[in-house]
């Protein structure tokens, strides 16, 4: 994914990438629970516990 963008400059750029990972993993989840697909939340629960955000 980040191959096409060239060299990226701006600063600290891994914490914004792992921000959009949070946010599409918790539309995912919030998504497949609304739909009733809860036997597959519980993969997608484990990544989001999984995440160090320190």
């Amino acid at each position: 994914m980040l191959a096409g963008y060239g060299v990226i400059e701006r600063p600290n750029w891994q914490e914004t990438i792992d921000l959009y990972r949070l946010c599409c993993t918790l539309e995912l989840w919030c998504w497949k629970a609304q739909f009733g697909m809860h036997d597959r939340l519980a993969e997608l629960t484990r990544e989001l516990e999984s995440v160090d955000w320190r």
